[in-house]
């Protein structure tokens, strides 16, 4: 690792875990239990007060006189948490004010365990293959960069077309049975990839099209569907999206460094044979754990994508929803092919293991960027802060014409960073945005919807990519993330207009 890449992975990580302390300081359990019949209470002040900032004593008296009775919200927050008062309104106190039941904390500890359990293991096994598909086609079979390209393509029209069809089917027949259809399908895909025959790699890319489908919007409409039905407070569903954007850049990691310690030890297939292994696991705790939730189960493949269009139609908010996330998605794998050659430009010996790891570190930062931010701003209105930095990223490529190569490396490299920590903060903003806009009956459906231009601007880029210069490519994805921009200012306009009324989402507040 050069000086650029240690600072920046001493400032990432200092401010994941500066952030990470002080989010952690920012809900204060009082310690205090009360009996109410055969019921145990338990207050907590979701706030940004320290507990350092209140008397432990006047804190559990108040806290006791207001389980009581005998003391109102307004005057528990003026002897706990003095400072806290002036943030909130009358109708903000049932929200940042929760008494929970003992039993809710346990239910949701108990949600939490179970999705991220499944959720992880699955990542682990996408991100151990995804740093050795291209090795494998190159450099272990053979194969020149036009048979390549059909292969990518291959998977990401597999994506669009039958992953669309997929997302329809995971509303009817269960979230829970379709999850499990993503291991088996994976599982699939990493044995075709044993044998050198182009058909068998066409048909293992085919395989991973459609399970990346369901990885992307399968487990999440599981997830926000059992929080629904355990009746949560609707808040902790940001905490559970957020611990799965910073879990997933650190599984990145550990993944990473496990992949490259297989494939030098064994061949550049062995981390595909590998990932059976966390697919095998996570099909087990879905198995074993979840409970079976559906969408709409009397409506066929066909009646569930038209309503998912006309939900989009007469409800705007959720058409705009759909294409912040296909064009910041689909940006985002497109900064996925070039921020490789883009660097190797401006500097002949990049190491790619160090850089990939110091960006999973930026991702983990914003990510609790999210969590301190969406204290006082919902998620649509934070993520205008998040879409102008990102678009700012891309353009730095852009704008280096006459730079020398040492200074241009850094400046590329920190805007990298930088936009690592703006998807850190994107994926749990994005997954509140699509638990609110979105009916659950349609949800899998709808969201498969949204990946259809996240797959189109993929694939344009990967069959147009060799007659485009870099400069070129990263000026599209800046258009596209102001795309982007256009339309979540129109929904945080309509949002502001219509109010929380609109909310799909049975707890949104």
């Amino acid at each position: 690792m050069d000086v650029a890449e240690i600072t920046m992975l001493a400032i990432g990580g200092a401010t994941c875990l500066l952030l990470m302390m002080y989010s952690e300081s920012g809900i204060v359990l009082c310690g205090v239990t009360t009996k109410s019949g055969s019921s145990v209470k338990t207050l907590i002040l979701q706030d940004r007060e320290p507990t350092a900032s209140m008397a432990p004593a006047t804190g559990e008296i108040a806290a006791q006189a207001m389980m009581d009775g005998e003391m109102a919200h307004e005057d528990w927050i003026s002897q706990a948490a003095p400072r806290a008062k002036p943030m909130l309104s009358p109708d903000q106190k049932v929200t940042n004010l929760l008494l929970l039941e003992e039993s809710d904390r346990a239910k949701y500890t108990a949600f939490k365990y179970k999705y991220l359990g499944a959720f992880l293991t699955a990542m682990f096994a996408d991100w151990m293959k995804g740093a050795y598909i291209y090795a494998l086609y190159s450099r272990h079979y053979n194969y020149d960069m036009t048979e390549i390209g059909q292969l990518f393509i291959a998977g990401f029209g597999s994506s669009l077309i039958f992953g669309t069809y997929v997302g329809s089917l995971t509303d009817r027949i269960g979230r829970k049975a379709t999850c499990r259809l993503y291991c088996i399908l994976y599982i699939l895909a990493c044995i075709l990839k044993n044998w050198r025959d182009f058909r068998l790699l066409l048909l293992g890319r085919v395989l991973a099209g459609v399970s990346t489908s369901i990885l992307y919007t399968g487990f999440e409409s599981w997830a926000i569907s059992e929080f629904n039905h355990l009746n949560l407070p609707y808040k902790l569903l940001r905490d559970l999206f957020q611990k799965a954007t910073f879990y997933n850049a650190l599984t990145a990691i550990v993944a990473g460094f496990t992949a490259d310690f297989i494939a030098r030890t064994w061949s550049l297939v062995a981390p595909f044979n590998a990932a059976i292994i966390p697919l095998s696991v996570s099909f087990l705790v879905i198995q074993l754990t979840w409970r079976e939730n559906y969408g709409n189960q009397t409506a066929t493949v066909n009646d569930n994508l038209h309503k998912a269009v006309e939900a989009m139609m007469r409800d705007k908010k959720i058409l705009y929803t759909g294409m912040i996330s296909g064009l910041f998605e689909g940006v985002m794998y497109v900064f996925v092919f070039m921020w490789t050659p883009a660097l190797e430009e401006s500097k002949a010996d990049v190491s790619h293991g160090s850089v990939f790891a110091v960006f999973m570190v930026w991702k983990m930062a914003g990510s609790y960027v999210f969590t301190v931010a969406t204290e006082v701003l919902k998620a649509h209105e934070f993520a205008r802060v998040v879409f102008a930095i990102a678009a700012g990223t891309m353009l730095v490529p852009v704008f280096l014409t006459g730079v020398t190569e040492g200074s241009a490396y850094l400046l590329l490299f920190v805007a990298f960073c930088l936009y690592e920590c703006c998807i850190g903060m994107y994926f749990p903003t994005i997954s509140m945005m699509r638990s609110r806009f979105i009916d659950d009956d349609i949800r899998s459906t709808t969201m498969n919807l949204f990946r259809v231009p996240l797959n189109i601007l993929v694939m344009l880029t990967l069959v147009k990519v060799g007659d485009m210069s870099q400069e070129l490519v990263f000026l599209i994805c800046a258009v596209g993330l102001l795309v982007s921009s256009y339309a979540l200012e129109k929904v945080c306009a309509m949002y502001a207009a219509e109010g929380p009324s609109t909310d799909r989402s049975v707890h949104a507040n």
